[in-house]
């Protein structure tokens, strides 16, 4: 499916303001980019737009196929729409959204979406080659008729706040780190099993839980 034909299933009342991104984890940096891209909205009269892929970049183009997650997708979307956010849109990243043009993905955001501002980070590129940065956007959003602003990173305890770093310290058992830079402490998801029953010798009840594979698991001892 093109994400022309998965914008055109989207059912909205009136033109939105939009980020576009991951958002694995919904750190802190994340959260602070939606509640602004919110306040954006609501003084414009528009609504406020997330587009993410449902999976990394990196699985299509970086050969990162076992890219582990903090978050579910399922969790993602709840995670951000409690910060206010009108419309979650989860598009599949594939080979054919990577060769798009930056010009050509606005394009498509304006016709399907109704954009008419685009929040994001310092950092902050999309289309072919990470082409269409902000400087580049707002070029190109004075011919097709859309804004651009763009945000600070947070940093904590000296640095920035970011997923890749948040997956680091969890695989390393800094849950304490991840949990500053989250602003939450971390969940696992999955379903529990039946173990080899040592919770009845403990004198309290215990789950053993099979973790969904997609996310990241603490080492052992964690």
């Amino acid at each position: 499916m093109t994400i022309q034909e998965e914008l055109s299933r989207v059912s909205r009342s009136g033109d939105v303001v939009v980020t576009i991104g991951i958002f694995d984890g919904v750190h802190l940096g994340h959260k602070s980019l939606l509640l602004h891209l919110k306040r954006l909205a609501d003084t414009s009269g528009l609504l406020a737009c997330v587009v993410t892929f449902s999976n990394h970049p990196s699985t299509v183009i970086g050969g990162n196929a076992n890219l582990k997650y903090i978050t579910t997708l399922e969790d993602r979307i709840s995670l951000i729409k409690a910060l206010g956010i009108d419309l979650v849109i989860p598009v599949e990243f594939t080979k054919s959204i990577s060769e798009l043009q930056a010009y050509d993905f606005v394009h498509i955001l304006s016709d399907y979406l109704g954009m008419k501002g685009i929040v994001g980070g310092p950092d902050f590129a999309l289309g072919h080659n990470r082409k269409g940065d902000i400087q580049n956007l707002r070029h190109i959003g004075k011919e097709i008729g859309f804004w651009v602003d763009c945000l600070p990173p947070i940093v904590t305890d000296s640095r920035v706040v970011k997923s890749n770093e948040i997956r680091g310290f969890i695989t390393n058992g800094q849950v304490a780190y991840a949990a500053k830079h989250l602003g939450r402490w971390h969940e696992l998801t999955g379903l529990v099993i039946e173990g080899e029953r040592r919770g009845r010798t403990l004198g309290f009840p215990t789950a053993n839980l099979c973790v969904t594979p997609s996310l990241i698991t603490p080492r052992d001892g964690i």
